[in-house]
């Protein structure tokens, strides 16, 4: 039984707390948002909770013949499984019942007076419905004070909705149908918690919403139809928790929204037009979280050094022209701080002063751009987690041995990286040092340095010339957790080592990498030893590298009786395999990697073992096959009738096959990537005019096509009417769009990058009135815009990027006028 809606009441409002601790299942879920942690009580407990309660709890399957839901009249709390709308609620449940909780249901569509019987309701949860339409009997429902309705499938937020002057938690998350809230919100004076995230049709904000006085958790999340955030959102004084994460339309933040100063989290994350931060903002004195991901602010105010009690700041994706050094001098309590991937115009001095920061205990600067801070890291004492992977620096400093409460180092992908220090055997504390992607000769140096614990997950087999055997046997007692990569495989010299560690029995191992070097000298056959090599059957995630036997051993071609409970698997770089083992038959498998196979010449349906094959595969990636020609992506279905090989496919990226061919039907996903790939746009071309047909339809609604010599073939996108996002990525001889673009009716976004051959946009272009973000990046032959996008009514957002000339166009004053409607955004980021 899932009781997580009885959680989400207690810590969104604290309703009924105390009848509520006796309700617990032997095993129940406690929601925090989308999150979701399961707990376990011992089965006397939870008889000694049933026995309390009595008959005041039921859970009913509305489906079953022997529903006995409505005799229990002192029925209090209930749960209704499958309901299908056949029964009225009212013969299924008595008239006292207090909550009500929806689980396995369809989209609800319920008859007008469905909860008029009901009037003791406090607790009405459809989270477990697809979709509801709530009827205006909810309004009668005067004691609700909890009310979760995500996916709501109503166009605007019934008024009755404010007659509920109890409700104090109101959850609408999803419903991107609702266009408006209403003016009347301010009624919900109780209301504490509101949940809008991915509302994205709602355009503003009621005036009366500064009306919601008690209101202390407001997730806005996704709200991107949202241009305009009111003055009144000052006036919710008490919030605590506000989420604008993704709202994209929103350009600032009101100056008033400084005067919440009971607001602990704030989210800004992937608000790209917001420039600036109120000048105030420092006035916030109670802020712990704050997350500027993606965010457009460059400046920050001096003001912001004042937010003394900020103890998480995500910057990641930011661009920092001025402030932050200043403001790291205010920081003192800030705890984590995540600088991947920033630039900046005094990115230098905003780094050197990050040793004030003395509180730190997580510092990423992944993937930095910038001059990294060795010296200013010295003074960090108190710092735990140290994440410098994908840099391109050669030496870390001695100084990373006076941090003795670092714990975990992470130098993954730092290629350059040619030496650890000798200090770093002095980070006593040291627990992980994360090396994969480095040098080979940096692993070396750190088996001498570190023990050998330190590196895990990562191992690498190492045997000297004395020994008859590899350093492996010291994982034989290791009680590994998670997750294994053993490297340089071929150092093993004796097959009984691989036998006597004994993965088999690891049962706390999810993930497993196993990697044989290029051309390395093998002292036993790769087949030989991966049969010695069996994973334990709880596994999740498998990836072979290097592996160089033609042939795979019998455990891995019955993988889905050895490992049925892979989600996923990588086979990358197996110079002499022809043929894939059967993985369509492993019932959980979710991703599909296969990269650098070269003797692989088809995909056919060998690798689905039999019927239903590849019942949850979502992600499926074909990358740098060279010998790979065709791709036959149907097989035989329950039925007999021809059906995509994939049937759940999400995402499909095929990177790198000059020689693929696609047959005999297109590929059924959401989102396809086709890169250096050329085949495969011609075979789509002719798929259309081929007479087999199988039971197939395209449902892709993203396409990016890169470093393809594209021909100019309207055919193509006969397979895609339904596309929404579409990208063209260094095509070079792209001289002018396909016309075959004018039949995507759907089509919002539309992007053009490192296109340099294409010197104008085509005036067919305002054909596409579906169109609402066009992105033309490093295109720097295009100079102006065509007339035409004055009439693309629905374009919001236009992104210009490396293009000064298109630029200025935009800014001149004869221009100005016809770009009125849209949102213009100007970058120069070379790494965007």
């Amino acid at each position: 039984m899932d009781c997580s809606w009885f959680y989400q009441a207690i810590e969104g409002e604290g309703i009924h707390q105390a009848t509520f601790g006796h309700v617990l299942p032997s095993s129940f879920k406690v929601a925090q948002g989308d999150y979701m942690e399961r707990y376990t009580m011992h089965d006397l407990v939870h008889d000694l909770a049933t026995l309390i309660m009595g008959d005041e709890l039921i859970v009913s399957n509305v489906a079953s013949k022997n529903n006995k839901a409505y005799s229990q009249k002192y029925c209090r709390y209930a749960s209704i499984t499958k309901y299908y709308q056949a029964t009225r609620l009212s013969n299924v449940l008595p008239s006292k019942v207090r909550a009500l909780h929806f689980s396995d249901s369809v989209k609800l569509d319920l008859s007008y007076g469905a909860f008029s019987f009901a009037k003791c309701l406090c607790i009405l949860d459809f989270s477990g419905c697809s979709g509801i339409l709530l009827p205006a009997s909810i309004g009668q429902l005067k004691q609700l004070k909890y009310l979760a309705a995500p996916r709501m499938q109503n166009d605007v937020l019934p008024e009755f909705m404010t007659e509920l002057s109890k409700l104090q938690y109101l959850n609408l998350n999803g419903s991107s149908h609702i266009s408006t809230l209403p003016e009347s919100m301010g009624k919900l004076w109780c209301l504490n918690y509101l949940g809008l995230s991915d509302c994205s049709g709602i355009s503003k904000l009621p005036v009366s919403f500064g009306d919601l006085k008690c209101m202390m958790h407001l997730d806005m999340s996704g709200c991107s139809g949202i241009r305009e955030l009111p003055n009144s959102l000052g006036n919710l004084t008490n919030l605590h928790h506000l989420d604008l994460s993704e709202c994209s339309g929103v350009k600032k933040i009101p100056e008033s929204l400084c005067g919440l100063t009971h607001l602990q989290y704030l989210n800004l994350a992937s608000c790209r037009y917001i420039s600036r931060l109120p000048e105030a903002i420092g006035s916030l004195v109670n802020i712990q979280y704050l997350n500027m991901s993606c965010c457009g602010v460059r400046e920050f105010p001096e003001s912001f050094k004042r937010l003394h009690n900020l103890l998480h700041l995500d910057l990641t994706w930011c661009y920092i022209d001025k402030g932050l050094a200043g403001a790291f001098h205010g920081l003192t309590a800030l705890q984590y701080l995540d600088m991947s991937i920033v630039r900046g115009t005094q990115l230098r001095s905003t780094l050197d002063e990050i040793g004030n920061l003395t509180n730190l205990k997580v510092l990423k600067l992944k993937c930095f751009l910038g001059p990294l801070p060795m010296w200013s890291i010295r003074t960090l004492t108190n710092l735990e987690h140290l994440d410098l992977s994908w840099n391109g620096f050669e030496y870390l400093p001695e100084c990373i041995g006076n941090l003795k409460r670092l714990h975990t180092l992470n130098l993954e992908y730092c290629r350059k990286l040619m030496t650890l220090p000798e200090s770093i055997g002095c980070a006593t504390g040291l627990k992980s040092v994360l090396l994969d992607g480095c040098r080979h000769e940096l692993m070396d140096q750190a088996s001498s340095l570190l023990h050998y614990s330190l590196t895990l997950p990562l191992f690498k087999v190492r045997a000297d010339d004395v020994s008859a055997h590899s350093n492996l046997h010291v994982l034989e007692g290791e009680n590994i957790i998670g997750e294994l990569h053993i490297v340089s495989l071929e150092n093993i010299r004796l097959l009984e080592e691989a036998w006597r560690l004994n993965l088999l029995t690891k049962q706390n191992l999810l993930r497993l990498k196993l990697l044989w070097n290029s051309n390395a000298y093998r002292h036993l056959q790769d087949e030989d030893l991966l049969g010695q090599l069996v994973p334990p059957m709880r596994l999740k995630d498998l990836s072979l590298e290097g592996y160089s036997s033609p042939r795979f051993p019998s455990w891995l071609m019955a993988i889905s009786h050895h490992l049925p409970n892979l989600t996923c698997i990588e086979l990358k770089n197996l110079p002499t395999c022809s043929n894939l083992p059967p993985l369509g038959q492993l019932p959980y498998l979710e991703s599909l990697r296969l990269c650098d196979i070269p003797n692989v010449i088809k995909i056919e349906r060998g690798i689905c073992g039999g019927k239903g094959a590849f019942p949850r595969l979502a992600k499926f990636t074909v990358a740098h096959m060279d010998g790979l020609e065709e791709w036959n992506t149907t097989c035989p279905g329950e039925d007999g009738v021809e059906e995509f090989m994939f049937p759940m496919l999400d995402a499909l990226k095929v990177y790198e096959c000059p020689m693929l061919r696609l047959k005999p039907c297109p590929p059924k996903c959401r989102e396809f990537l086709i890169s250096q790939s050329d085949q495969v746009i011609s075979s789509l071309v002719e798929v259309q005019t081929s007479s087999h047909r199988c039971n197939s339809t395209p449902t892709i609604t993203s396409l990016v096509i890169s470093w393809i010599r594209y021909h100019q073939s309207c055919r193509l996108f006969h397979h895609f009417l339904a596309l929404q996002e579409l990208q063209f990525y260094s095509c070079q001889n792209l001289t002018s769009l396909p016309e075959g673009i004018q039949q995507l009716s759907s089509l919002q976004s539309l992007e053009l990058s490192n296109c340099h051959s294409i010197s104008a946009l085509p005036e067919w272009l305002s054909d596409i009135s579906s169109l609402e973000k066009l992105i033309i990046r490093r295109c720097d032959s295009i100079k102006s815009l065509p007339t035409c996008i004055q009439y693309l009514t629905n374009l919001k957002e236009l992104v210009i990027d490396g293009n000064t000339e298109l630029q200025q166009w935009c800014e001149s004053e004869e221009n100005k006028a016809k770009l009125a409607h849209i949102n213009i955004m100007y970058r120069d980021f070379n790494f965007l």
